[in-house]
This record gives C-alpha cells, structure tokens and sequence, in this order.
C-alpha cells in the first residue's frame, strides 16, 4: 500500500498579525476565528468576538479600534 505524503502544515507569518482587538496573534492565524472586512481578513480571539463583529461590523470595529492590549490571555474587551 502506497502512503500518501503528509499535509504540509499552515505557514506562520514572518511578520505578527493583530486581532480586530489590538491583541497580537502569535502562532498560526488559522486556529483563530476570522472574517473579511474591507477586503482584509481580521482575527478575532473567540468565536464570542466574531459573531458580535457579524452583527455589527462597523460598531464593533469602532469600539474595539480605541483599544490596544498585550500579552497572553483571555479576551478582555468586555464582550463577555
């Protein structure tokens, strides 16, 4: 029986990308939820913060635009 070559697995970035939040994605992007807005892809730190942002994209991104938050963690935006 043939084996079938591995999947490669999904390329980091060279350079850190940032959730809608100001949050900082330091691993692989594709295990955060993310969207297209303004014909970008945003990140999101859960699945919480992605349906807020589907319902109300421009006040989402307002609100969270005003903040900027670092280090390793729960989301704090206040979406709870």
């Amino acid at each position: 029986m043939a084996s079938q070559p591995e999947s490669p697995a999904p390329a980091v970035p060279a350079a850190p990308l940032l959730m809608v939040c100001g949050r900082t994605i330091t691993g692989n992007p594709t295990y955060f939820p993310q969207a297209e807005y303004a014909g970008k892809e945003v990140y999101f730190c859960t699945e919480y913060c992605l349906r807020a942002f589907l319902a109300d994209p421009e006040r989402f991104t307002l609100a969270h635009g005003k903040k900027s938050k670092t280090g390793d963690g729960p989301c704090d935006c206040g979406l709870k």
